[in-house]
């Protein structure tokens, strides 16, 4: 069982979380003009927020949960906690300014993070100068990343190999085709680098025009 007060900042993250929730990314990043760029998948499912926010569930059922929290009932049985309700607060706290990383990330680290609890599964950080979002992949399947921790370091803190963002496109996860532009570090980017990763992706040529 959690606390009302937790209960209300998990409320709050789960509107986030759900804006994501069952759509697949791609996220486009590099170093410089002159540099390769490349580019990693991502993709978001309502069982993987709890841990995230360090909370576990218990209960099977984790879809009707979800759907229970996102509007607004008291799960707070449902519910009990990983780590302490101060590490809790500091999660939601980060994860609200950090995981919508369409408009707050803006760095990427491909390959070994350090400096942070899971430093040895992370395959990748997503964030700023507040905290990051770690992704590793799901048992199984080497597609897609999904979301495994929210830490308070700054992402310069974890790697001074960092990439910037180039752009961001997704999808619904029923979909086969990228069929939106979600970010461009500046206008027209997309376009001018899609030939480079065009015969890895799948894109809907419409997006592009």
């Amino acid at each position: 069982m959690i606390a009302e007060k937790l209960l209300g900042h998990l409320n709050k993250c789960i509107q986030l979380y759900d804006e994501k929730c069952g759509r697949d990314y791609v996220i486009v990043f590099g170093k410089g003009k002159k540099s390769a760029v490349n580019y990693c998948r991502i993709t978001f499912n309502e069982y993987n927020f709890w841990h995230l926010l360090g909370c576990k569930l218990n209960e099977k059922n984790h879809r009707e949960v979800y759907s229970q929290c996102k509007n607004g009932e008291d799960i707070s049985e449902k519910l009990s906690l990983v780590h302490s309700y101060s590490e809790a607060y500091t999660k939601c706290e980060i994860f609200s300014k950090v995981f919508d990383f369409v408009s707050n990330a803006k760095c990427i680290k491909i390959g070994y993070i350090a400096n942070c609890p899971e430093e040895y599964y992370l395959t990748m950080a997503l964030g700023n100068e507040i905290g990051i979002i770690g992704y590793d992949y799901a048992k199984g399947n080497k597609q897609f990343m999904i979301p495994k921790t929210v830490q308070e370091k700054k992402i310069s803190s974890v790697s001074q190999d960092l990439s910037k963002i180039l752009f961001i496109l997704s999808k619904n996860q029923d979909q086969k085709t990228y069929t939106k532009i979600e970010y461009e570090i500046k206008k027209g980017v997309a376009k001018e680098y899609f030939p480079q990763i065009s015969h890895d992706i799948k894109i809907s040529e419409n997006i592009m025009n």
